[in-house]
């Protein structure tokens, strides 16, 4: 069989070409995973982390436009951003509200545009994980068209379970600081959808993280249980062994504020405080400062 010159190069080239395409997505890989480690770090200085989760945001929005379906970097990016818009700006809105009403304004609107970006990354890299996601979410009730007797329910792969989360809890929080906007209050059942699918795939992720984010979003659902509610955070304390002050201070102010009891609220927030986390890391240094903080303010909610 006789095979031309010309064509052969052509082989030869293409297969030089695809040869180095593998090879940069491989290096492009490693580098998210390697990013995508250093947003998990632990550093409980919270002003270090503030300054370095700034750099880091931009350098992993960055690296996810190159590598688009790296899901650990697309859950770390949307968990930074997450985590910086609560911990940093939403935080200090609330804290500076008593001395400018117009600081605490542009800080929440800033906060919120963060929890928005956070989201789009999350929503995003969900689509491309698991097409049609977005449409079961709109449709918020996580059947497909057909009966179920012919059609199983709609599920989420469960190592997808992390940027389920955390899109959820950026969408949950960029609805809470929009109240004044019907369009966006009225995503609220597609966020509880994605966080239920979430949950259903594992119950217990985060230490209990998961759980809490199903009870403040039973709380503050229409029509939600508050039986369910307190079953769901309840299950968050078990989790995490009430060792967590995350899993305490968000009872105390998803549950405990909304049902008036300031006992219970000053309860879970000393709890907190006395508590000792297995990690002294951002996210713990973060709720220890506001369980102090919101003991010290107690009296404003009551």
């Amino acid at each position: 069989m006789h095979i031309r010159p010309l064509y052969c190069l052509r082989l030869i080239i293409g297969c030089l070409f695809l040869t180095s395409c593998a090879l940069e997505h491989q290096l492009l890989q490693t580098a998210g995973n390697a990013i995508a480690i250093q947003g998990g770090d632990e550093e409980e200085d919270l002003e270090i982390a503030q300054n370095a989760s700034a750099f880091y945001i931009k350098l992993s929005e960055a690296m996810l436009r190159a590598v688009p379906d790296h899901v650990a970097l697309a859950e770390s990016t949307t968990a930074t951003l997450t985590q910086y818009a609560y911990a940093f700006v939403a935080t200090q809105a609330e804290q500076v509200e008593a001395q400018s009403s117009k600081q605490a304004f542009a800080l929440r609107i800033r906060a919120a545009k963060l929890y928005t970006r956070a989201k789009v990354h999350g929503l995003k890299a969900l689509e491309l994980q698991q097409a049609g996601l977005l449409h079961a979410l709109e449709k918020a009730d996580l059947a497909l068209a057909q009966p179920p007797q012919l059609q199983a329910p709609y599920r989420l792969k469960s190592e997808l379970t992390g940027l389920a989360y955390w899109s959820a809890a950026s969408w949950a929080g960029a609805i809470s600081l929009s109240k004044d906007s019907p369009e966006l209050v009225a995503d609220l059942p597609q966020v509880v959808a994605l966080a239920k699918l979430a949950y259903d795939a594992q119950p217990n992720f985060g230490n209990g993280a998961l759980a809490s984010l199903m009870g403040a979003l039973e709380m503050a659902k229409a029509g939600g249980s508050k039986t369910q509610a307190l079953a769901y955070f309840d299950l968050a304390l078990k989790t995490s062994k009430r060792q967590d002050p995350g899993a305490l201070v968000s009872k105390a102010e998803n549950y405990a504020l909304p049902m008036a009891d300031p006992i219970l609220f000053e309860s879970l927030l000393r709890e907190a405080l006395d508590c000792k986390p297995s990690k002294n890391d951002v996210a713990t240094q973060v709720m220890l400062t506001r369980a102090r903080w919101l003991l010290e303010h107690a009296e404003d909610y009551f």
